[in-house]
């Protein structure tokens, strides 16, 4: 009795493991609750008066900014708003980096 009751414990305990998904693929707030915003770059847009905000596109629509303009913000031309671990953020490309790098 105790063997078969040891089997189907660990079947029980083999099928668990198999249906629990990787919980290291998206990061985690301040409350250690995963935190995704996005899954593809179709997820994100650009909002905010000078086109700085990157965010979830359900969202930046109704981000209000105030409209001033920074040089750094002429930079964000030459990246996109994206998915990132599971977060909308401009893509950090070399392009981008330079310029900021300029503006230094």
């Amino acid at each position: 009795m105790r063997k078969i009751l040891f089997l189907i414990l660990l079947i029980g305990a083999i099928f668990l493991v198999g249906c629990v998904e990787n919980r290291d693929t998206f990061p985690k707030g301040n409350d250690g609750v995963e935190s995704v915003e996005c899954l593809s770059d179709n997820d994100c847009s650009v909002g905010g008066c000078s086109g700085q905000v990157c965010g979830m596109k359900d969202k930046v629509k109704g981000v209000i900014t105030t409209c001033e303009f920074r040089e750094s913000y002429n930079c964000l031309k030459l990246t996109n708003c994206g998915c990132v671990d599971g977060k909308c953020q401009w893509v950090e490309n070399q392009d981008y980096k330079n310029c900021m790098e300029e503006l230094k």
